[in-house]
């Protein structure tokens, strides 16, 4: 690709709308977390050891800023990056936002591994988060301390709420799965009963058989017909106990999943550590980019405070 192919997609990206870049990152983290989720609240530890940043996986320092333990990180960061963002996005063109967002990611990502010796998988967008606030208070920093505040207090409201909700949810399944479990086991109770009402009319049939056939009984050949037709109905009702079971089994297997999942990514969260380096990395990337390439932006913070 020529640099002047180079230009006209760098020009391209800074003709976007301000705020769309933060717009799209906020809706790839959520389409992500619904899609990974599936109907869970939480996302499978396996997926997230996919996705998120590992020594071993390099292309995860990109795809591990859009992965969350939990419902509530997923929160925490939309709604921090939501303001800072859209501060960062009036006065950062989009290629310097994007360059602060992954740059940040990515020193923060490399940088955990460097100094972490246990193998524990990174993932969150906080440190991008950090890139780019510490931009934003650079660009306005009366602004971008006042949503740092507001960001404070509904984090401080919108936890208990959001644990409140897990509760439930999680309470839910469990009375999902005893209601399972007894459909089961009625569905099993009404099959084996079905099963001995065959088994006994087939006896009887074999009565009615010797009766008719060798003894010439007319009323046991009569007989013999309406036992048949018994027994036909019974093999139907056993199959359609069975489809029954099968899909109560299914049903069941999937709640269980649901359960263990949604408790594991509770017990995964209450023992989730919050690193301060990869927060303080990705602050000190997005300053650097302003000191490297912006420093017009870092001029004017003096004028700022001062007024």
């Amino acid at each position: 690709m020529n640099k002047q192919k180079l230009r006209e997609i760098k020009e391209r990206l800074n003709d976007l709308p301000k705020s769309s870049i933060t717009i799209t990152f906020l809706l790839i983290m959520v389409i992500a977390y619904l899609h990974l989720a599936y109907s869970y609240l939480y996302i499978p530890s396996e997926l997230l050891t996919i996705y998120g940043s590992s020594p071993d996986q390099i292309l995860t320092v990109f795809s591990y800023s859009f992965m969350h333990l939990s419902p509530q990180h997923l929160i925490a960061n939309i709604a921090l990056l939501l303001p800072v963002g859209i501060i960062a996005e009036k006065k950062l063109k989009t290629h310097d936002y994007l360059s602060v967002f992954f740059a940040s990611a990515i020193t923060s990502g490399i940088a955990f591994h460097l100094l972490t010796p246990e193998p524990i998988v990174l993932v969150g967008a906080s440190s991008a988060v950090a890139g780019i606030m510490a931009t934003a208070i650079f660009i306005d920093i009366k602004k971008a301390l006042i949503a740092v505040l507001i960001f404070g207090v509904f984090i401080h409201l919108a936890t208990p709420l959001v644990q409140q909700h897990v509760e439930t949810k999680l309470g839910g399944i469990q009375r999902e799965v005893v209601q399972v479990e007894q459909e089961f086991n009625q569905t099993e109770e009404e099959l084996n009963q079905t099963e001995l009402e065959i088994q006994n009319y087939t006896k009887e049939k074999e009565t009615l058989e010797h009766q008719c056939h060798v003894q010439n009984i007319t009323e046991a050949c009569e007989e013999l017909e309406e036992k048949e037709q018994e027994i036909e109905q019974k093999k139907e009702e056993k199959e359609e106990l069975e489809q029954r079971r099968n899909q109560t089994i299914e049903k069941l297997l999937e709640m269980i999943e649901e359960k263990e999942v949604v408790e594991h990514g509770v017990e995964r969260e209450e023992g989730a550590r919050t690193s301060t380096l990869v927060h303080l990395v990705g602050a000190m990337t997005g300053i650097a980019y302003l000191a490297l390439f912006r420093r017009d932006i870092i001029w004017d913070l003096p004028s700022q405070v001062s007024q």
